[in-house]
């Protein structure tokens, strides 16, 4: 069963991307080309449709990322591996007493145990998403990256809808990007929508056609959202939207 996943579709001169979903009974927006005026830049990210988390959805993910931080601590300091680290602490010339030492390994430790939570919750909600940059008379660029979640990000997330302040959302860890290539319009020869096969199953994906040279032979074809794959309605969406700034480069 193929995932659903949404199409954001970003320029220079727009606040707001318009969102397209490739399943038809969701709303979607219009995507003429005719209706697109040439801008400085054309962004297409393709992610999966997940559903906003609601706010109480998302005290409750605090809620059991602070239980789990404190299990894991209790765990530990209960146990002999707090106890085979204060003796490690205690042999090192800190110049503290016994009390601030421990006191500081405890605190390490339980930071040990947020970052260990938080990368099992970030590593369990996280999100490929790729790109496809458009750029007039400069060149095309195609990205894929993982974007991960953690506990700062929803604590900041959570306090932008209590505080009414969007902003506060922004702040987000940066993406592992997984693969980027950029290639000059110069070398760019066309941008079109394929029929293949994956897995005996026919499906469609976006090519781009690069190379230094006119002849087909010597032509590349790059596969474009490579990891996800969306299907056949995003990619005429992409297509049509980029025709204009191709074929006027």
């Amino acid at each position: 069963m193929r995932k659903d996943y949404v199409l954001e579709v970003k320029s220079s001169d727009t606040k707001c991307p318009d969102v397209i979903y490739q399943d038809d009974y969701k709303q979607t927006k219009g995507t003429d080309a005719s209706e697109i005026r040439p801008q400085k830049y054309m962004k297409f990210t393709v992610r999966s449709a997940r559903q906003q988390d609601g706010t109480l959805t998302l005290v409750v993910q605090l809620v059991l990322l602070a239980a789990a931080v404190r299990a894991l601590y209790v765990a530990i300091c209960n146990g002999q591996i707090l106890d085979r680290i204060l003796r490690w602490a205690q042999l090192e010339k800190t110049g503290l007493d016994d009390v601030w030492t421990t006191r500081m390994v405890r605190a390490f430790v339980f930071f040990v145990c947020y970052r260990i939570v938080n990368w099992a919750y970030g590593s369990f909600r996280a999100q490929t998403e790729e790109s496809l940059i458009i750029i007039p008379n400069l060149g095309v660029q195609s990205e894929s990256y993982r974007v991960r979640k953690s506990g700062s990000a929803l604590v900041l997330l959570l306090l932008s809808r209590v505080l009414g302040k969007s902003e506060l959302s922004r702040h987000v860890p940066a993406a592992k990007t997984l693969n980027r290539q950029f290639f000059p319009m110069e070398d760019v020869h066309d941008l079109a929508i394929v029929e293949g096969f994956k897995n005996f199953q026919v499906i469609f994906y976006l090519a781009l056609m690069v190379g230094d040279g006119q002849q087909d032979d010597q032509l590349q074809i790059v596969v474009i959202f490579p990891n996800l794959l969306p299907r056949k309605k995003l990619l005429q969406a992409v297509w049509r939207r980029s025709r204009a700034y191709l074929d006027n480069s």
